[in-house]
């Protein structure tokens, strides 16, 4: 993480607005999804009952249930890959998505 000697900058700012435009999106989103699914995609607090009183903490947002959420709502990730052939021909093929 940057500080003020290094020049760079935080992580938090220098992908605020990557973090917005998600977020943005998954809460565009979340009316879609159960509660259960909101719950890991967004993270939540929990209250939970021990032998010395009560523990409150936070779960954090889980990062496999946000690229879940995506993949089914917005489809699969295109991936391309190129391939040469034995006359040095590029062949392409694109995986998961339409031909460009």
């Amino acid at each position: 993480m940057g500080n003020a000697n290094s020049g760079n900058k935080p992580k938090r700012v220098k992908y605020a607005a990557i973090y917005k435009a998600t977020e943005k999106a998954l809460h565009a989103i979340l009316p879609k999804v159960p509660e259960a699914i909101e719950d890991l995609v967004l993270g939540v607090q929990c209250v939970e009952q021990t032998k010395e009183g009560q523990r409150v903490y936070w779960r954090p947002p889980n990062i496999e249930a946000i690229k879940v959420l995506f993949a089914r709502t917005l489809g699969p990730e295109t991936k391309h890959v190129e391939v040469s052939g034995d006359l040095g021909v590029q062949v392409r093929y694109v995986v998961g998505g339409e031909p460009e």
